[in-house]
């Protein structure tokens, strides 16, 4: 009997491990900006406490085209075991940029070290539009 009532209770705990036990993706960090006119210099979004794979999405969106031909380029920086990298979203979005051409949809998946801030920006030589960002930060494991 007693052995049946341990057996039950190591079950029951092992149970209750796996439901509290984290599930990927999770969504770890977020930003939404609009009415932006400037670049953005590099900004932490996050600072990941253990190594992990993770996936930034990035959505730009011109709000208020001009008529130059300049354009904006998001980027995200993070650090792994090779050192800090630095990814763009290439091509960028132009400043004259109008529907259905006025939007920029980017992800891209990394592995990240511990501690280390994962960063996004916007670079730009002269701004002269207005445009709208979301970056969405997800673990995968």
């Amino acid at each position: 009997m007693r052995r049946i009532t341990l057996l039950l209770g190591l079950v029951v705990l092992a149970l209750c491990a796996g439901s509290l036990a984290q599930t990927f993706p999770q969504v770890v960090a977020q930003v939404s900006l609009t009415g932006q006119s400037h670049a953005i210099v590099t900004t932490p979004i996050y600072a990941p406490p253990v190594e992990g794979l993770f996936r930034v999405a990035l959505d730009m969106v011109i709000t208020t085209p001009t008529h130059d031909a300049r354009s904006w380029t998001p980027y995200i920086q993070w650090t792994d075991e090779a050192g800090r990298r630095e990814r763009p979203a290439i091509p960028g979005l132009s400043v004259k940029a109008i529907p259905p051409q006025a939007s920029l949809s980017w992800t891209y998946t990394f592995k990240a070290a511990a501690s280390q801030p994962i960063e996004y920006g916007v670079m730009v030589s002269d701004p002269l539009s207005v445009y709208s960002l979301d970056v969405t930060v997800e673990q995968l494991q």
